[in-house]
């Protein structure tokens, strides 16, 4: 019974050196389940060549699907048993232009070897990764045909067929043959068992399969596989809603993310393209992709927006009602990409007071600003606007510049030299502080 799927077995490389001569391939015996995979491929996707083969092998056809890989005497094969024998002898120093079939996670942890890109329904050349099968898997099928002999296996043929660019053609997945009735040592306390870990594994234990070299199962096997498992006796039946599964193939609606998070392949792995960065099928090549967003430059208050200046007095000169306080400091965000560079000013319009007075928004300047720069790269306080310079922050003055994109606060003092003749009341000023 199909329950859990994994990534298909990749063609694996050992480099052809210029002047060595050979393309021998291995054959393994012991992988039944890969060679299973490849033979099923070839019969359906490439009969004629592979009936070919087969008669050349000695074997009657058609050849169909054969889990012992034929051996034609003389054509370069070599047997080898299991998974780590065949990834093996393509890694050792000799065997320069060797290639196998074998599980994606040996080429990864055992050889450290390039697999093979394979021509897609597409017309794209894509590699064995998590993505591209799982992709692929999404249009896996099972048989639920209960008279059939083939009940429960796997139907690959639109796998293989697939018109998606991303998906790898060899995608398959592995089984779990489980009991569905009491017999011989298996007691419902192990179906109990059994149960609860096939549970595990169908979702939240398909978080990480990619590191050791294999694809989460998309929804469409998970679900298939759900079904299977309450038919094992003994298991706590769970009714468990896929969508909270946290399998990286779906999002928490049930829908595919995949399907919007896989990366394409690059327009240089399209057929008739000329190859990668000068590296043919079988380079060892990622797509990583990002979204850069514009990003923005914002200035917000941290505070209140009024300030209330203590009232005036007469200043030691006679000449001036003076008064002084600080401004509601301001803060300066860029999430801007590079170090654009930004500038703070600030300028205000006339006080307003009783019966139409008027005190000039020039008799307002301010001090050097105070910095807290926070994260951003470099601040620097803009110019003193000193007293009696004839316009004060009528003009719009430079409170401060930066650099980088970042956080940083600014403020700074505020001093207001009102004339003695000003009519006593309140008065009413709008700074208006900008930053571009």
């Amino acid at each position: 019974m199909a329950l859990l799927g994994h990534l298909a077995g990749g063609v694996v490389l050992r480099s052809l050196t210029s002047g060595t001569g050979r393309a021998d391939s291995v054959a393994d015996h012991a992988n039944f389940a890969a060679h299973r995979q490849f033979s099923t491929w070839m019969s359906k996707q490439y009969p004629s060549l592979w009936d070919d083969y087969c008669r050349r092998a000695g074997r009657s056809t058609p050849c169909g699907a054969t889990s012992n890989y034929p051996i034609v005497p003389g054509s370069g094969f070599v047997s080898l048993a299991g998974s780590n024998g065949v990834s093996g002898y393509v890694a050792q120093a000799g065997n320069v232009g060797i290639i196998t079939y074998v599980e994606y996670s040996y080429a990864v942890d055992t050889t450290g070897f390039p697999v093979a890109k394979v021509l897609n329904k597409a017309g794209y050349y894509v590699e064995p990764t998590a993505s591209n099968v799982a992709v692929a898997l999404l249009k896996a099928r099972i048989n639920e045909d209960s008279s059939s002999p083939d009940y429960l296996t796997q139907i690959l043929d639109d796998v293989y067929n697939n018109t998606d660019p991303r998906a790898y053609p060899l995608s398959s997945y592995s089984y779990m043959i489980i009991p569905t009735a009491l017999e011989l040592n298996f007691n419902n306390q192990k179906g109990k068992t059994l149960g609860a870990f096939a549970y595990y594994f169908l979702c939240q234990g398909q978080q990480h399969v990619d590191t050791l070299g294999y694809s989460p199962l998309p929804i469409n096997l998970v679900q298939a596989g759900l079904n299977q498992v309450r038919r094992i006796p003994g298991v706590d039946v769970q009714s468990i809603d896929i969508k909270s599964c946290h399998n990286p193939t779906f999002s928490t609606d049930g829908t595919n993310t995949l399907l919007e998070t896989a990366p394409y392949p690059s327009a240089c792995d399209r057929v008739g393209s000329s190859p990668c960065d000068g590296t043919g099928p079988g380079g060892m090549t990622q797509s990583i992709t990002t979204t850069l967003e514009p990003g923005a430059l914002v200035i917000s208050i941290a505070g209140s927006p009024h300030v209330e200046l203590p009232s005036p007095v007469l200043d030691s000169s006679g000449e001036f009602l003076h008064t002084s306080g600080q401004m509601t400091p301001v803060t300066v965000s860029d999430t801007r990409p590079g170090n654009i560079g930004w500038t703070a000013s600030g300028q205000v319009g006339d006080f307003t007071g009783p019966a139409g007075s008027i005190i000039d928004g020039s008799s307002l300047t301010w001090a050097l600003a105070i910095v807290d720069r926070g994260d951003v790269q470099s601040v620097t306080a803009g110019a003193l606007v000193v007293p009696g310079d004839g316009r004060g922050l009528k003009d719009a003055r430079t409170l401060a510049t930066g650099i980088g994109p970042g956080v940083a606060d600014v403020g700074t003092g505020l001093d207001l030299d009102a004339p003695t003749s000003t009519l006593p009341g309140t008065y009413t000023a709008v700074l208006t502080l900008t930053v571009i």
